[in-house]
């Protein structure tokens, strides 16, 4: 699925934001409420994933927790996105 993605290297998060003012952010994390199947996700949406060890920032989920999902199911198994689905 690589040849299909359109990729961008930003210098910094800041830079990401102010370059795609109007996207539509969701935020993986094992805190949220929402799984991401519970998401009708528009076409042109960013899908924010953190480091492994590490998450996304405390303070980017506070600030957005109408846009965080969990991709935990409820085996607590983590899962893979697979093109297409």
């Amino acid at each position: 699925y690589w040849r299909l993605l359109d990729i961008t290297t930003y210098e910094s998060t800041p830079e990401f934001f102010s370059r795609n003012p109007r996207g539509e952010f969701y935020y993986f994390t094992t805190k949220a409420r929402r799984t991401y199947t519970d998401i009708a996700y528009p076409d042109d949406a960013y899908l924010v994933f953190g480091r492994e060890d590490a998450g996304l920032p405390e303070e980017l989920l506070r600030a957005n927790p109408d846009r965080c999902v969990s991709g935990i199911g409820a085996s607590g198994c983590r899962w893979y996105l697979k093109p297409g689905a």
